[in-house]
């Protein structure tokens, strides 16, 4: 699966290192023993070797700077010295560059068993960061799934959360309906059924499924290939049940009244162009037992809540604020609100925030007392990310209402709450990634964002570019 180079101008060094390292368990199918830097950093960077053990010296060229040129080029490739000196600036500088080990000359088998286990950790979270990256992509989820699919069969995916000990049970129940399983989160589990044997089975699936309180969303079928990032997305969006329904199922697609959830967006509209408290008041009320009766889904909230917040963000800019909220997607929606009746508050208090008028003295007075709160809130947050930490939770500490709460936030600082709780999280990761020999799923739960599919989402979002190429760069980022 992965390959190695093993560069020196030493043929007896090289042959040490081959014969040494446990090649099949680090699942490297190909070793490859190069003599001369000669074009090594144009074939290290073209080539792609998962693994390069590469001499500190060879001839009179420096593996240091073969090393340095190939960061400057964005190689992710995982290297090691060897080296037959003992030198602490040598040692200084490969830190730097992100070197996983210094090896020094003669191997040592205590060595060896060092750097096979820091190879095997740092291999497998490149594979898990290439199988979340190609998961995530449509099109390349619909390569890999092809390998296992028939075009005269039909077929379902079935996606959610689960223990790894829940899976080995989960994939009993499915037995010979089950095609395939890939793992897309530190949890979270896409599994390829076979229809026909699935709905033989299906009674069996939901009584593991309540039993174990577990959320899995269930594509339509669909035949062979025929769009299976639709179905993908699908199985997705249901496997969040949970935020409208609060109850744990298998959730399968219904029919959705869009028409309806549309009319009742428009009305909400006009209401905020009105400013007719009432109403708006009696709508969001109203939407948690909607959602449920009409059997939306969370994509159905995503559209009232970005649509909403994107009438609000008008007032806040007529009104002369600077704050604006940010648009999110059923990711973050589940995340920061975990239920719909959440959501629904928090639109509440952002309109309300948005009618707010004070009397200059009211506001002097009022603007010095958020000053307090905001250094008390800033402070908690500071200390309490790593929590799953929501807006309540927060007011429930201070006594106080959601619509203070982002009267503060609006007054102190040009970040909404998930902006600034965001940031913190991903500035708290990036120091573990360069400063700890952490894996990427332990940052992930370190910083309180514990899904690794999802902090590898968001990190990228943040920064531009994924925890491992942050990591392997030294926190140079390469936009």
């Amino acid at each position: 699966m992965f390959r190695a180079f093993i560069i020196d101008d030493d043929v007896f060094a090289i042959d040490a290192v081959y014969m040494m390292f446990p090649w099949e368990e680090l699942n490297v199918s190909h070793v490859e023993k190069i003599y001369s830097a000669q074009n090594i950093v144009e074939r290290i960077v073209t080539e792609k070797p998962h693994i390069v053990f590469i001499d500190i010296e060879i001839y009179d060229v420096s593996g240091l700077d073969i090393i340095r040129k190939c960061r400057e080029l964005h190689s992710e490739s995982l290297f090691i010295i060897i080296s037959g000196h003992d030198n602490f600036k040598y040692a200084r500088e490969a830190v730097n560059l992100n070197v996983l080990y210094y090896l020094l000359k003669p191997l040592d088998a205590a060595d060896i068993v060092t750097v096979t286990k820091k190879l095997k950790n740092a291999l497998s979270q490149q594979l898990l960061s290439e199988n979340l990256t190609s998961v995530a992509s449509g099109t390349a989820f619909a390569n890999w799934l092809a390998q296992y699919l028939k075009a005269d069969e039909t077929y379902r995916l079935v996606l959610g959360e689960m223990t790894a000990e829940e899976r080995v049970e989960f994939e009993k129940i499915l037995k010979k309906s089950l095609c395939a399983c890939q793992q897309i989160g530190s949890k979270r589990y896409v599994f390829v059924v076979t229809e026909n044997l699935f709905s033989a089975d299906k009674n069996l699936l939901l009584d593991f499924v309540s039993q174990n309180r577990l959320i899995l969303g269930a594509s339509n079928a669909f035949k062979g290939n025929n769009q299976i990032a639709e179905h993908f997305r699908q199985a997705t969006l249901l496997s969040y049940s949970y935020f409208i329904y609060q109850k744990y199922e298998l959730a399968f697609p219904n029919t959705i009244n869009q028409g309806k959830i549309r009319q009742i967006i428009d009305k909400l509209l006009n209401y905020l162009e009105e400013q007719n408290v009432n109403e708006i008041k009696s709508i969001l009320s109203a939407l948690p037992e909607l959602f449920v009766t009409e059997r939306y889904t969370i994509e159905q909230a995503a559209l009232v809540y970005n649509t909403i917040i994107g009438r609000i963000n008008l007032i806040y800019t007529d009104s002369g604020h600077s704050t604006t909220l940010s648009q999110m997607n059923e990711d973050d929606l589940f995340i920061y609100f975990q239920t719909f009746q959440n959501l629904c508050n928090a639109l509440w208090d952002y309109f309300c925030v948005s009618l707010d008028t004070e009397s200059p003295d009211a506001e002097h007075e009022s603007v010095m007392d958020s000053k307090n709160l905001w250094l008390d809130i800033s402070r908690f947050i500071e200390e309490n990310y790593v929590e799953k930490l929501r807006v309540q939770d927060i007011c429930n500490h201070f006594f106080i209402s959601q619509r203070s709460f982002f009267k503060v936030f609006k007054r102190n600082t040009t970040e909404t709450f998930v902006e600034y709780l965001t940031r913190i999280r991903i500035e708290k990761s990036k120091e573990l990634l360069l400063n700890t020999q952490k894996t990427l799923p332990e940052i992930a739960d370190a910083v309180g964002i514990g899904d690794y599919y999802y902090f590898n989402k968001i990190f990228k979002k943040v920064t531009g570019t994924t925890p491992l190429k942050f990591r392997k760069q030294g926190g140079t980022i390469h936009v």
